[in-house]
């Protein structure tokens, strides 16, 4: 199996509808995961650690150390099998965008989506690290990461470029889309 001919990639502001909509909906499947886990003192221990850093104080540790390892694991997990058995987490399904292997259309490996996921997310703390830094800093990082998508032949990003994905539209009922970032 290879890409169609004629392909469409997905567009910038298309994919960063998705990200966006996956982002609170996986934030929601771990929070509630979380609280079965750990009932209250999750969330009760994320609010005093926000208020904590407020004032300029260290943060508490959490109620378990198993807290911190699976909030972090549990979205790396939710991405990459939405993405090797999916190839698309719920958001780029609703939005008729699929994450593929650039030669030959098919699912992504779990070990490619786990390197995926995990670039992104990388990429996506360096800016925002570079912004809370040195702000100019973080917006010429958005303006350069928007460009060098935008001028990539394939529609690819950094964490695309490493596993060998690009991200397609499903089919041609994007004809709203096209309409709204016509332009863009």
């Amino acid at each position: 199996m290879s890409l169609k001919p004629g392909v469409r990639y997905a567009s910038f502001w298309r994919r960063l509808l998705a990200v966006v909509l996956d982002f609170f909906l996986m934030n929601i499947v771990v929070g509630i995961v979380t609280q079965l886990f750990f009932g209250n003192s999750a969330a009760e221990w994320v609010q005093t650690s926000l208020e904590h850093v407020q004032n300029n104080q260290a943060p508490p540790m959490p109620p378990s150390p198993l807290l911190i390892p699976m909030s972090l694991l549990l979205p790396a997990l939710y991405a990459s099998l939405f993405w090797c058995k999916m190839k698309a987490l719920p958001a780029q399904m609703l939005l008729d965008i699929q994450v593929v292997r650039a030669k030959t259309g098919g699912a992504l490996g779990f070990g490619a989506s786990l390197l995926r996921y995990c670039t992104l997310v990388l990429s996506l703390y360096a800016i925002l690290l570079a912004d809370l830094l040195v702000p100019p800093a973080g917006m010429l990082l958005i303006v350069v990461y928007i460009v060098a998508l935008r001028r990539h032949p394939k529609m690819q990003a950094l964490h695309d470029l490493l596993v060998g994905s690009v991200v397609i539209m499903e089919d041609d009922t994007d004809k709203p889309m096209d309409e709204f970032t016509r332009g863009f």
